[in-house]
């Protein structure tokens, strides 16, 4: 989506996306890239020749040779063309072959963002449903699609991040308040053991022993089964 690639007929021009026999790996442009249209004629399976000059034609035209593969560096920025699988090399280094020139654009990121936002609609599939049905259009159906999967695959990650951070969050919190009921409990403890040690209490028998400790337990669970509950409700 970065490059725009197009094959330059004689009667028309035609955009090709993945179906160009090489692709641009950039890895830094500068910003006059993007102001600049590049002309790329195939000589052979080797080499190419490249030609680019800024959009609005004030510029001087700058042509030079180069080999597939290498590392190109000039005002526009560092970057290489590199061949396809698709690219026939028989077909280039035939002299009878005529679909070997080339242009090609560089989209900023931005220009793409807002292009796909003013062409995507989103809807219901059907009432009632929680299915999503994007659509959007290009002049390139493959490309479109392509973007179609991706902001899929992204929306999808996203959720899928988003719930684990809230279940994440969840359990701290649930873990975070049975510590607080705990404390409380204990320190209700202390302080009936300090009330005996006051009275002169020394010791209750088994059996109440016993219950108390079963009553401490069911309000344990139950405080924890409302904290539960209650973020539940929350959600």
């Amino acid at each position: 989506l970065e490059e725009t690639y197009v094959l330059q007929g004689q009667l028309k021009s035609t955009q090709l996306y993945t179906k160009c026999p090489f692709e641009i790996k950039a890895d830094t442009l500068n910003e006059k890239a993007y102001f600049s249209e590049l002309a790329i004629n195939v000589l052979n399976q080797d080499k190419f020749e490249l030609t680019y000059q800024p959009k609005n034609k004030k510029g001087t035209k700058v042509t030079q040779t180069y080999s597939f593969g290498e590392t190109i560096k000039n005002e526009l920025g560092k970057f290489k063309v590199n061949k396809r699988k698709t690219f026939d090399a028989s077909l280039f280094d035939d002299p009878k072959y005529d679909k070997r020139d080339f242009k090609v654009f560089f989209n900023p990121i931005e220009n793409i963002a807002a292009y796909y936002a003013a062409n995507l609609t989103v809807a219901v599939a059907a009432t009632g449903s929680s299915i999503l049905e994007l659509t959007a259009t290009d002049v390139v159906p493959e490309e479109c699609a392509d973007f179609l999967n991706k902001l899929t695959e992204v929306y999808i990650q996203t959720s899928i991040e988003q719930k684990n951070l809230l279940a994440s969050n969840s359990l701290n919190f649930i873990d975070s308040q049975i510590e607080q009921i705990s404390k409380e409990l204990k320190q209700i403890e202390d302080n009936m053991l300090d009330f005996k040690s006051k009275k002169g209490i020394t010791d209750i028998d088994a059996e109440s022993k016993l219950f108390l400790e079963q009553v401490k337990g069911f309000d344990e669970k139950i405080s924890e089964n409302n904290v539960q509950l209650t973020f539940i409700d929350y959600l």
